[in-house]
C-alpha cells in the first residue's frame, strides 16, 4: 500500500510540474524566460516530492524489555537515556531498541531507578552500564538537595534497586565478564564491589576519569589533563599515552574497547568530533560535526543521532540514527523515533553475542 501511495504521490508531482512547464510556455518570451511566479510553483512542488519521500517518524508504540524473554538479545542492542514521547517531565529513563533504532524496549523508568527517590541519573560521562550476563544496570543517581552521586546496581530480574555508596566525581562503571564484580571510580581510587558479597576493596593504583577496563580487565584506558593513555591494571605501569593540546573533557569521550575505538572532541578543530583507534590515537578514521551524539557499535561502524526538522516546527520534528562504515565510509540512514521524545543521552551497545 505504501508503495502505491508513493507512485500516487509522484505521478502527482510530475503532473503537477507538467501543467507548470505547459503554462509556462505560453508565457515565454523569445528568451525563453520563465517568470519567477512559476519558477516558485516548480520549486514549491519539487520541495514538496523531497519531504514526501522522507521517512516518517513511527508510532509510539513499546513494550517492558523482559529479561527472561531470550528473543531480544540474540542480536546486538543499543541502550540509551531517553525522555519519552509521554513523559510530561524533562526526566530521562533507560530505553532499548535494535541497531535501526526499532524494537523500542523501557529498560527501567525513572521512578524504578530512584527508589521513589527525587533525583535524576546523571551528571556525566558513563553514567550507566549493562553487565556482560544483561542481568544488572550500574549507574549514578543524583540526589540534588544532598549534593551527592549515589552508587547503583538495577537488578532487572528482581526489579530492586542497590545503592552501593554515595560519592563524588564521574564513576566510569565496569563489569568483570562474569558479572560478579563492578569496578568504579570515586575521586579517582578504584573500587571493587562484589555483587555475592556486598564487599567494597580499593585497588592500589589510581587511574585518571573516563576509565574504561578492557583485555579480561588486564588493561585500562583512561585520560589525565590532556592525555590519554594506556595503562596495566595490576601494576599501574603506563603501556601508551598520546597528548591533545587541551585539556580532556571527560564527557566529550566514549570508549568501545570491544572495537578499541575511542570517541572524542578536538576543540583544536572547531568542535569537531572525531573516531581514533587504540593503535593510531592522534589519527581520525572519520570526523563529523560534535553536535550530534554517536556510538561506537559493532561490526567497525559509527552511529550517529540526527535531528530531522519537518513543517518549520519543533512538535513536527523527531530524531533518527545514521550508520557509517568506518572503513568504507558508506552512510545508511536508519530509522526515526518517535516524535516528542528527546533528551538523548549515554548511549552503548549490549548484548552476549556482542561481548
Amino acid at each position: 500500500m505504501k508503495e502505491i501511495n508513493g507512485k500516487l504521490m509522484n505521478k502527482a508531482v510530475i503532473s503537477v510540474l507538467c501543467s507548470i512547464l505547459l503554462l509556462s510556455g505560453c508565457e515565454q518570451t523569445d528568451e525563453a524566460v520563465i517568470n519567477p511566479a512559476t519558477q516558485a510553483a516548480i520549486e514549491e512542488a519539487q520541495q514538496a516530492a523531497k519531504e514526501a519521500a522522507k521517512p516518517k517518524p513511527p508510532e509510539f508504540k513499546f513494550a517492558k524489555e523482559d529479561i527472561n524473554d531470550p528473543s531480544i538479545y540474540k542480536t546486538p542492542r543499543i541502550q540509551f537515556l531517553w525522555k519519552p514521547p509521554t513523559s510530561k517531565k524533562a526526566i530521562r529513563e533507560v530505553w532499548s531498541s535494535d541497531l535501526t533504532g526499532g524494537d523500542l524496549r523501557q529498560v527501567a523508568s525513572n521512578n524504578e531507578l530512584g527508589g521513589g527517590e527525587q533525583g535524576q541519573i546523571g551528571p556525566f560521562g558513563a553514567t550507566i552500564s549493562r553487565s556482560p550476563n544483561n542481568r544488572y544496570l550500574a549507574y549514578t543517581w543524583l540526589v540534588p538537595a544532598k549534593s551527592r552521586y549515589y552508587r547503583c546496581i538495577w537488578d532487572l530480574k528482581k526489579r530492586k534497586r542497590v545503592v552501593i555508596e554515595d560519592g563524588v566525581g564521574i564513576p566510569s562503571f565496569n563489569w568483570s565478564q562474569d558479572s560478579r564484580f563492578l569496578h568504579y571510580l570515586n575521586a579517582q581510587t578504584v573500587k571493587r564491589y562484589d555483587l555475592k558479597t556486598s564487599e567494597i576493596k580499593e585497588h592500589s593504583h589510581k587511574f585518571g576519569s573516563p576509565f574504561y577496563l578492557f583485555d579480561s580487565g588486564k588493561k585500562v584506558f583512561s585520560a589525565s589533563g590532556k592525555e590519554f593513555m594506556i595503562s596495566d591494571f595490576e601494576s599501574g605501569e603506563v603501556v601508551k599515552k598520546w597528548q591533545w593540546s587541551e585539556k580532556i573533557n571527560h564527557d566529550e569521550v566514549y570508549v568501545n574497547t570491544n572495537q578499541s575505538r575511542y570517541i572524542y572532541t578536538t576543540y583544536g578543530d572547531y568542535y569537531k568530533r572525531g573516531v581514533f583507534s587504540f593503535s593510531e590515537p592522534k589519527s581520525s578514521l572519520y570526523t563529523y560535526s560534535a553536535q550530534k551524539k554517536s556510538f561506537i557499535g559493532p561490526d567497525n561502524k559509527l552511529y550517529l543521532l540526527s535531528y530531522q526538522a519537518e513543517g518549520g516546527s519543533s512538535e513536527k520534528s523527531s530524531f533518527y540514527l545514521q550508520s557509517i562504515d568506518l572503513k568504507t565510509k558508506k552512510i545508511t540512514r536508519l530509522k526515526n523515533f518517535p516524535r516528542g521524545g528527546s533528551l538523548f543521552k549515554s548511549f552503548s551497545v549490549y548484548n552476549k553475542s556482542f561481548r
